[in-house]
């Protein structure tokens, strides 16, 4: 019988205050890195918080969206830096270009 690697996806929670991260920036890398995860689930429920702290974890969801899908769900709070780190994906995930309009 052969081993076969199940896909996975995972979710990472952002809730409350955004101060200390360097948890949820560990297991994002650690998520990044597995083969075995194809996509992430953003949760956030924030009202925000420090701006150095929402700009590291927005970094670290770029470093995420550039390699697998991440797809954000807001809860009933997603402000300020919640709703700033939201942001990240679109920003990151590779679009090709706009097609030029035909010319008439």
């Amino acid at each position: 019988m052969r081993a076969r690697l199940r896909a996975a996806r995972r979710v990472v929670r952002v809730e409350g205050m955004i101060a200390d991260i360097t948890k949820t920036v560990g297991w994002m890398d650690k998520l990044r890195e597995d083969p075995t995860v194809r996509g992430v689930l953003l949760r956030v429920d924030s009202p925000g918080g420090g701006v150095a702290a929402s700009q590291e974890l927005l970094e670290a969801v770029r470093r995420m969206a550039r390699v697998k899908p991440v797809v954000v769900s807001m809860g009933t709070v997603a402000a300020s830096g919640g709703y700033y780190i939201s942001l990240g994906p679109a920003a990151s995930s590779p679009t090709p270009p706009p097609s030029p309009a035909p010319s008439a």
